[in-house]
Order: structure tokens, then sequence, then C-alpha cells
């Protein structure tokens, strides 16, 4: 006999009234000069930098078809001021060189089939130690 399904309440729909909420908005065409999203900063090479937090919240498309309610869903967007972002930060050599470590190991640890097995779990920490040693320099 098969188990009765659970009943799933519904979820609330939160609405708020656009001019109640703390941030203005934004629809995606209407965006002022000098806002932008995390990921247009990051094209342009920045990093938000000052900015303490959102300024205004870009609405997402359905929300663009209700323009009296606030948008709440999570596919809305955040704009960042451009002018006061900082450039991103370059890695050290010291830095570069320990990622192009850790990917080389976690590349020939996946194609030696790394973590399959509880005997290639216990070996884990051996392998990934023989694949980060330092190469030694020949003393001129």
């Amino acid at each position: 006999m098969p188990r009765p399904r659970k009943k799933r309440r519904r979820r609330e729909v939160t609405r708020v009234p656009r001019g109640d909420a703390g941030l203005p908005e934004y629809d995606r065409s209407t965006v002022p000069e000098g806002l932008v999203t995390r990921r247009q900063l990051r094209e342009l090479g920045l990093s938000p930098g000052g900015n303490e937090g959102p300024v205004a919240i870009l609405r997402c498309k359905l929300c663009a078809t209700r323009p009296q309610w606030s948008c709440t869903r999570p596919t809305r967007g955040f704009l960042l001021r451009v002018d006061l972002a900082a450039p991103k930060r370059v890695p050290t050599l010291a830095q570069e060189w320990a990622l192009d470590q850790a990917m080389a190991a976690r590349q020939t640890w996946a194609s030696a089939g790394g973590g399959s097995t509880s005997a290639s779990r216990r070996n884990s920490a051996a392998a990934w130690s023989a694949s980060t040693e330092r190469p030694s320099t020949p003393a001129a």
C-alpha cells in the first residue's frame, strides 16, 4: 500500500509596495550612468572596493511587468557605484606558483580516478603531498 503524500504548504508571497522598499529599483533599460552589477565590474577589471553595499536593485524580467510591486526574487541584481570601485588585485608570483601547483595536483589526482574508493581516500594525503613537492634547483 503506498504511503500517503505529505501536503506541502504553499509559500506565501510577500509583496512589498515599490515605494516602501529601502533601495531604489530600476528596470533593465533604465539604469542610470555610473551604476553597474558585480559581473559588469569584473568585466571592467574592477572590484567592489569602497562600496559599502548595493545602492540600488536591478529588477528581474518578471517584475518588470509588475511596476507597483518591489522585486523580491533571488534573480534580481544589486547595483554598485563605479566611482567607488577599486582596481582588481594582482596576485604575486608566489601566489601564482602555488595556484599552478595546486591545479597540477588536482588534474593529476582527477586523472588517476581519485576519490572513488576508500583505499584512495586513505592515500590521498600522501598522493597530494608527493605531487606538490617543490622541484630542487641545481646549485650554480
